[in-house]
C-alpha cells in the first residue's frame, strides 16, 4: 500500500447520518453555538439557515417550541446510536438493510416513499 508521496490525504468521510426533507439538521450542535462536523448533499436541495441567536429568540419567546425542539434532538440521538450499534454488530447486508428500512420509513412520513418504494439517488 502506498501513502502520498506530497501534500495531504485524506480518507473517504463515514456518513454519520442521513436527513430527508424537512429534517432540522444540526439542531443537537445548538449548545456548541458551532457546527463540529461537515454536512453534503446527494442530491440537489435547498437549505434554510437559521442563526444561532434566532433559535435562541425563539425558545425565549416561545417555551412551547422548545419541548418539540428538544425531541427532535433525542430522536436524531437514538437515530445516531441504532447507526453505531449496528455497525459493530451487524454484517454489511444488515446495515444497508436496516438503512433502507430506516430510509422508506422517514420518507414514507414526508409522502415521498409509497408503497414500500422510494427514490434512492445514491451511488
Amino acid at each position: 500500500m502506498g501513502g502520498p508521496v506530497q501534500g495531504l490525504a485524506r480518507r473517504p468521510p463515514l456518513i454519520q447520518a442521513l436527513h430527508v426533507a424537512g429534517d432540522f439538521v444540526d439542531l443537537q450542535g445548538f449548545p456548541l453555538k458551532k457546527q463540529d462536523h461537515g454536512v453534503g448533499a446527494l442530491t440537489p436541495g435547498k437549505v434554510a439557515l437559521v442563526p444561532h441567536q434566532a433559535l435562541c429568540e425563539i425558545t425565549d419567546n416561545h417555551p412551547h417550541l422548545t419541548r418539540p425542539l428538544w425531541a427532535n434532538t433525542l430522536i436524531e440521538a437514538a437515530i445516531h446510536r441504532q447507526w453505531l450499534v449496528g455497525l459493530g454488530r451487524q454484517s454489511a447486508i444488515e446495515h444497508a438493510a436496516h438503512l433502507l428500512r430506516e430510509l422508506l420509513i422517514r420518507l414514507q412520513v414526508i409522502g415521498q416513499a409509497a408503497d414500500r418504494t422510494f427514490q434512492l439517488p445514491m451511488t
